[in-house]
């Protein structure tokens, strides 16, 4: 039951360390202004694709969703590694983040 409690925890950091790498990163810019254009295409498929991936709810579930099968196929092999360091990853940012708020000066 433990494992399961943990896995679920590292699946949660990680998609929202995935999640903040795609809407956040400068490395994903291009990507994401591809994605917006391509909500205004004619094509019914490109266009629901363009919603998808700049929907930070929507993209939410489909990352935690591939996330969650991948821990559960291969809990025990190399891919736990991946989860592992985007949730690493996620708790840094997080840290990273309440960090920062106390380093900010105080409103007058």
């Amino acid at each position: 039951m433990v494992d399961v409690l943990i896995t679920v925890c590292l699946v949660a950091i990680a998609t929202k360390a995935a999640l903040d790498a795609w809407f956040e990163g400068s490395v994903f810019a291009t990507a994401r202004a591809y994605s917006e254009a391509w909500k205004e295409s004619n094509s019914k498929i490109l266009s629901l694709v363009g919603e998808l991936l700049t929907c930070r709810f929507c993209l939410g579930y489909h990352v935690a969703f591939i996330f969650s099968i991948t821990a559960c196929l291969f809990l025990d092999n190399w891919l736990l590694l991946i989860l592992v360091a985007f949730a690493a990853r996620g708790m840094e940012y997080e840290v990273e983040r309440l960090l920062r708020r106390f380093d900010e000066p105080e409103p007058k």
